[in-house]
């Protein structure tokens, strides 16, 4: 596979516009069953416990934090995707390298398509500003912070195995690490943050900004953290071709 000389190749060859190739993550999202299911089971759970859990204001809602942060977990949780970048574009890389597409432009296209799954969660949570259960403000800037928050993720794409395109989405460890089980756990410190923040700070109002302040900052280290990834990804890509073989 030549892919040696990939840095002095130039995306200006390609046909593919960053608009089909960014229809190409949801096209994989909807295929890959793993993925799917995942994706669509965890947005009905999250979404549904929060409303309920509004509505009923039952015991688990009974502290004003939980109340407040609790919100982010479904706008959050599409990010946890992450823990798996370039899983499935692991079956077929060797392809991907022989053509001239830029990690880095592939990273961003990952990163832009995760925003929209945070705004896809948004849009679902919009109701709950017309009943009370939560303001405008707060899920925008529970919104931007889990923006800021997917990069968190992208450093996977340097230890990430091959997915099973047609595997089950229930008890199957395929692809799975103890480096990527251990990383999962840095989905906790966002929601950590949140919920301690509002614990901590009784002005919603500063609260937020304090949020869409930290979203903000990484938001704008996204290009460069991105662009030291790629580097490092085609730094160690003839490791990474024998892992995703495996």
């Amino acid at each position: 596979h030549n892919y040696a000389d990939y840095g002095q190749q130039r995306p200006s060859s390609v046909r593919l516009t960053s608009r089909s190739l960014l229809g190409m993550e949801w096209l994989m999202l909807m295929r890959v069953k793993r993925l799917r299911t995942a994706f669509l089971l965890l947005l009905l759970v999250f979404t549904l416990q929060v409303y309920l859990g509004r509505a009923s204001d039952g015991s688990s809602f009974h502290l004003e934090a939980s109340r407040q942060a609790y919100p982010f977990i479904p706008i959050f949780f599409p990010s946890i995707l992450g823990q798996y970048i370039f899983g499935v574009e692991g079956n077929f890389f060797h392809g991907l390298l022989t053509k001239p597409l830029l990690i880095e432009g592939m990273l961003r296209r990952k990163y832009l398509f995760f925003i929209q799954l945070n705004l896809l969660s948004v849009v679902v949570l919009l109701p709950g500003v017309f009943y009370g259960y939560w303001t405008l403000l707060q899920l925008l800037s529970l919104f931007i912070f889990s923006v800021g928050c997917n990069l968190l993720f992208f450093p996977t794409c340097l230890f990430s195995r091959r997915l099973d395109l047609s595997g089950s989405a229930f008890f199957n460890y395929q692809g799975a690490s103890w480096s990527i089980n251990l990383y999962s756990l840095v989905s906790l410190l966002p929601l950590a943050i949140v919920f301690l923040l509002f614990a901590f700070i009784h002005s919603a109002f500063v609260v937020q900004a304090i949020l869409v302040t930290m979203g903000c900052l990484l938001l704008c280290l996204s290009p460069m953290v991105l662009r030291v990834l790629a580097r490092r990804f085609m730094a160690k890509r003839h490791q990474r071709m024998e892992i995703f073989n495996q």
